[in-house]
């Protein structure tokens, strides 16, 4: 639901949305919506932890060959 979200709030419609997935129709896209909108914080509240996750494995992650090898 939130990459709809996320299209819905840059413009898209609906049936653009649709024609851009196999196998989903309009009607799935406005119950998606439908779901997206009624629980929008708890979905941006989601996407917020997951990118802090990303964040921290990307802060960790080391950079330079050498230092993954010291790492292992």
């Amino acid at each position: 639901p939130s990459d709809l979200l996320t299209l819905a709030e840059q413009g898209e419609t609906p049936e653009e949305v649709a024609a851009s997935y196999d196998g989903v129709t309009v009607a799935d896209v406005h119950a998606a919506l439908a779901y997206a909108f009624e629980n929008a914080d708890e979905i941006r509240a989601i996407e917020a932890s997951a990118r802090e996750a990303v964040d921290r494995i990307r802060e960790n992650r080391p950079v330079d060959p050498e230092e993954f090898k010291e790492r292992a």
